[in-house]
């Protein structure tokens, strides 16, 4: 509400989030507390970022780079949040367009820095504990497939959420003609979200928001 000043649009987004089943591991498991503390720093991370765009001070981005910092130290997933402060700078804060893209680009480069010395920690800390497949394993066709597989599935569970479960196995061998349509409907919907980029740009932002944050564990 703070960054789009429709509350009411607010509301239906922040509910869909607050009860969909596709959340309830956030809060069934103990296991999963990590994933309710990151989502409290990434929201209060947000509200920080709203607040700097509004009046831009070092105090303040120091509050979101805080708020960053312990959503890192909760769950590395948060490793996204940059880009999805670049995603907001084009809509709803347009900022791209008042402040021009090198100052938005730069205030982030701190943020990336960290993000990607997070990512590298935990992509060899993964390695260590044997948790992260190797290419002989599962080579790089068979993720690409498997990305583009799971890509739409979270779509389709989103808006129809059964066969829920802890983990999801790959399916051995992918069928391709899966494949084949679900990345022409990924390629779909992308041209339609650019092509509405001028009357509706919250469909590219929100598109791009979800491949974004899905990317680290989309395999």
């Amino acid at each position: 509400t703070r960054m789009t000043r429709a509350p009411g649009r607010s509301l239906l987004v922040a509910a869909l989030f607050a009860l969909h089943p596709l959340h309830v591991e956030s809060v069934a498991w103990v296991s999963e507390r990590k994933d309710t503390l990151s989502g409290l720093f990434w929201m209060l991370g947000l509200y920080a970022y709203a607040l700097y765009a509004e009046r831009p001070s070092r105090i303040r981005f120091a509050a979101v780079a805080l708020a960053f910092a312990c959503g890192l130290a909760s769950k590395a997933m948060v490793v996204t949040f940059p880009l999805v402060l670049l995603l907001l700078d084009v809509w709803p804060l347009a900022r791209w367009q008042r402040e021009g893209t090198r100052p938005v680009l730069l205030e982030k480069l701190p943020l990336v820095a960290v993000s990607a010395l997070f990512g590298l920690l935990t992509i060899l800390a993964q390695h260590r504990a044997g948790a992260v497949s190797t290419m002989a394993t599962l080579p790089p066709e068979v993720r690409i497939a498997n990305t583009i597989l799971s890509t739409v599935a979270y779509i389709g569970k989103t808006l129809w959420p059964r066969d829920l479960a802890i983990f999801y196995p790959y399916a051995t061998p992918l069928p391709l003609e899966l494949v084949a349509l679900a990345a022409l409907l990924l390629l779909a919907v992308t041209v339609l979200c650019l092509r509405a980029w001028r009357t509706r740009p919250y469909l590219a932002v929100g598109w791009l928001w979800y491949l974004v944050t899905l990317a680290p564990v989309s395999g």
